[in-house]
């Protein structure tokens, strides 16, 4: 009996043991690669945004200012059966003004990717796990001009605005910005873990190539769009 209860308490032992060096106390707040882009229903996310827009003929751009308020308001399935997210958009000009509800769009998840469908076109904005080895073409579902996209800076702190996330993630897309004599092209997407989206700058540029103008990086035509998130 006696030798019966050793084996069982050095068993137990080892059991604990094996348990405790699995456990990696730098792991306490495991990450899931999901909570960069919660899908929530009923919890809004209220961003400010600035678009400067250049025009032929105007040497100065417009810059226009509104806040946008993207919520998902229910969930149904994609034809195939995955997790479909109904999105809602409203619009106001300002913080105290209306809000104007201006559209619908989806965003379905899959095990390795999510499918952002908006005004009929499909895009992958995040694709699993996130890695810093992944790329991936960003239209690969719509006709429009490969974009291939990255994860940089991946989990680290960040702050937009006056609010400091603890761990983010970059998602870098076109960017071509040292070319002086054409164009200016850059898109990127912030996302902060547990919240989503956090700021997103979307330019494309082009430059005067006229001879009174070449090389010098004039804009005549274009629009620059950046998203920020000022609450959740």
């Amino acid at each position: 009996m006696i030798q019966i209860d050793f084996m069982k308490n050095r068993i137990l032992f080892f059991l604990t043991l094996i348990c405790v060096m699995g456990c990696d106390p730098g792991e306490k707040d495991p990450i899931n690669d999901y909570d960069y882009f919660p899908l929530r229903l009923n919890a809004p996310l209220i961003y400010q945004v600035t678009e400067t827009r250049y025009s032929a003929g105007n040497p100065e751009p417009t810059v226009t200012t509104w806040q946008e308020k993207d919520e998902a308001v229910r969930l149904t399935n994609a034809p195939d059966g995955a997790p479909l997210y109904v999105y809602s958009r409203s619009v106001r000009n300002q913080g105290g003004d209306s809000w104007q509800k201006v559209k619908e769009y989806t965003v379905t998840r899959y095990p390795d990717k999510y499918l952002l469908t908006e005004d009929n076109v499909t895009t992958i904005p995040l694709v699993f796990p996130i890695d810093e080895k992944t790329t991936w073409n960003r239209h690969a579902y719509n006709t429009r001009e490969p974009e291939e996209c990255k994860f940089e800076d991946l989990h680290q702190p960040r702050t937009i605005g006056s609010t400091t996330y603890e761990k983010t993630i970059h998602v870098q897309g076109r960017k071509f910005i040292n070319d002086p004599i054409v164009r200016y092209n850059l898109g990127y997407f912030q996302y902060a873990k547990g919240v989503g989206l956090v700021f997103e700058e979307q330019t494309d540029y082009e430059y005067c190539q006229e001879t009174h103008c070449y090389g010098q990086q004039q804009v005549i035509s274009g629009v620059s769009k950046i998203r920020q998130l000022i609450e959740n």
